[in-house]
């Protein structure tokens, strides 16, 4: 009797395992029952041309079995014969989610939103076939294409005066200088201080401290103008602030001034702002970069240092600095990142790729000091915004990070781009503003 139990419990279980596999069937039964049920019923709508039901009928269909990517591509079709837009587009991205290796779905959405002049969707849309690994020369054509749609426009007073990001962040400042005084903007139009003021110089803002000078005298003012920091002596100099301290000169004398106004470290040939905690400074002609503590940073000393048009050299948390004849770049320890010198270099404005030369070409460099491009080219400026200025048989032109001609070169000069997709050029004499459309769009 003993032994007939342990039958009786596997028979049981046999038993069991196929009332669930006959529950499993007839569940899958009824879902292909249900599905069929919607696809007919979307069929007899269809042949009566009433494709407002017929599409409802094959969404519940898509529903039941979502990766029909074929379901899904007669789905955005009927939408787009309904002229229901935001669900011609909501059908696409279901198709894409169904199968991510078909090209259609996404030249389709790309079509769309370029027909609304919405260029940033549509080079969105491509970017993500890109990024599912979707080979297809028509994404790639139209990708190029997308970042080469450009307007020309003259620019205002200030535009013509590089940008500057301080520690790499937002807002960017410019200042722009004439014979009415100088004037601080930020990048997106708003202005600081303006030209009535009357100041003869005018700082970036930092700490909420801009450096002015008027009548010969240095000060810092708030940005709503009020005179706020001045030095007890004459100050020759006052430069923008930055990790605590800004650059200063007094009696020919370059050191530092912190908030108190008081002038420390005054030990230099000239001095230069902070960035990310350091600092370029000249001390008769070698040249050093300090921490916050005004320590050699690496303890090393070089020929010279690379700074931007506002003194900076690090403002993207690398520097490059020249030893030897050759410039290498180094990170805010004092390692080098390159691992051969270079003949020349231009800083980097982005996270993106600086320019390096070699010999008498120009190539480019990420910030962990990898070539990534090799010097081939004329000139150079820095990648932003996925441009790189580039010159050509005396024109300038810009490429993506691929190499691939973005705007073809017809300019005398090119800039490097801005966060908002802008840059300087110069055509037959004449400067204007290059805004790419993919970043007027947004």
């Amino acid at each position: 009797m003993k032994k007939s139990i342990p039958i009786l419990i596997l028979m049981g279980m046999v038993v069991l395992l196929v009332i669930s596999w006959s529950n499993i069937l007839n569940y899958k039964n009824d879902i292909e029952k249900e599905y069929q049920q919607h696809i007919d019923a979307a069929d007899a709508y269809l042949k009566k041309d009433i494709k407002i039901d017929a599409v409802y009928e094959y969404e519940r269909a898509l529903e039941i079995k979502p990766s029909n990517y074929k379901l899904a591509m007669k789905i955005g079709g009927l939408y787009k014969d309904l002229e229901l837009y935001n669900d011609y587009i909501a059908a696409l991205k279901k198709a894409i989610d169904a199968d991510k290796t078909k090209a259609k779905p996404y030249l389709d959405v790309a079509e769309y939103y370029l027909s609304i002049n919405n260029y940033l969707d549509a080079y969105s849309a491509l970017s993500l076939a890109e990024t599912n690994d979707v080979k297809n020369k028509d994404i790639e054509k139209k990708l190029i294409e997308l970042r080469g749609r450009f307007v020309l426009s003259t620019p205002k007073p200030g535009q013509e005066v590089r940008a500057c990001y301080i520690d790499g962040n937002d807002p960017g400042y410019y200042v722009t200088k004439s014979d009415k005084g100088a004037a601080l903007f930020t990048t997106d139009g708003q202005t600081i201080v303006p030209l009535d003021k009357g100041y003869e110089d005018v700082g970036l803002q930092s700490n909420d401290y801009i450096s002015v000078c008027k009548d010969s005298e240095y000060f810092y003012i708030t940005p709503q103008g009020y005179r706020k920091l001045v030095p007890d002596e004459k100050a020759e100099y006052l430069g923008t602030f930055g990790s605590g301290y800004a650059p200063a000169c007094f009696d020919g004398k370059w050191g530092y001034v912190a908030e108190d106004m008081k002038p420390q470290h005054m030990d230099y040939t000239h001095t230069y702002p902070f960035s990310n905690g350091v600092a370029a400074v000249e001390d008769d002609g070698k040249w050093y970069v300090v921490d916050t503590n005004f320590e050699k940073v690496g303890g090393k000393t070089f020929e010279d240092v690379k700074m931007d048009d506002y003194g900076y050299c690090s403002t993207y948390g690398v520097f490059w600095a020249k030893n030897d004849g050759k410039y290498d770049l180094y990170d805010l320890q004092g390692n080098k990142l390159t691992k051969k010198g270079y003949d020349d270099a231009k800083l980097f404005v982005s996270d993106e790729a600086a320019p390096v030369k070699s010999g008498d070409k120009w190539g480019y460099v990420s910030k962990e000091g990898k070539e990534i491009i090799k010097p081939e080219y004329e000139d150079a400026n820095a990648f932003n915004v996925g441009y790189g200025p580039v010159s050509v048989d005396g024109k300038w032109g810009a490429i993506d990070k691929n190499r691939n001609f973005v705007i073809e070169p017809r300019f005398q000069s090119f800039d490097s781009f801005d966060k908002s997709g802008k840059a300087v050029v110069k055509e037959s004499g004449a400067i204007s503003i290059m805004s790419v459309e993919l970043y007027k769009s947004r």
